[in-house]
């Protein structure tokens, strides 16, 4: 049963050759896709280890409601706007502390939530080694 999957890897890798594709450029591919689920679990449990606490307010999410709403001139965004919005925004921070670059609009004050963007800085580290590391053995290859 392994040895299929092994035969029709090496077939994807075949075909991936014919069309100019190596297999450097590929592991590069595929640690990027890895990166980006890592991400969005990452936004997914930020959201959710907000939306646990009693008191919203508390939260790095409800700061984040009240610094918009006192920006714009109407109040539009609640924690009862879609969820295209609230990924959007957990998506930002996560993209901020799994990247190290921190703007500063977003506090954080729970236990729980440091101890999220300590683990994910960890790991966003890691996939940027990773992926640093494959480009360098792309270039490598190709010259």
């Amino acid at each position: 049963m392994r040895l299929l999957k092994l035969v029709k890897i090496v077939k994807l890798e075949d075909r991936l050759f014919k069309l100019g594709i190596t297999s450097a450029q590929t592991r590069v591919y595929k640690q990027w896709l890895i990166s980006l689920l890592i991400l969005h679990i990452l936004s997914c449990l930020t959201y959710m280890i907000a939306s646990l606490h009693p008191d919203l307010d508390e939260t790095w999410i409800g700061k984040r409601i009240n610094k918009i709403n006192a920006m714009s001139f109407a109040s539009s965004y609640s924690f009862n706007s879609s969820n295209f919005y609230k990924y959007l925004n957990c998506l930002y921070f996560t993209l901020q502390y799994f990247t190290k670059v921190g703007y500063g609009d977003i506090d954080i004050n729970m236990t729980a939530e440091y101890i999220l963007v300590i683990f994910g800085m960890m790991i966003g580290a890691v996939c940027f080694s990773l992926v640093s590391g494959m480009v360098a053995a792309w270039i490598n290859y190709d010259v």
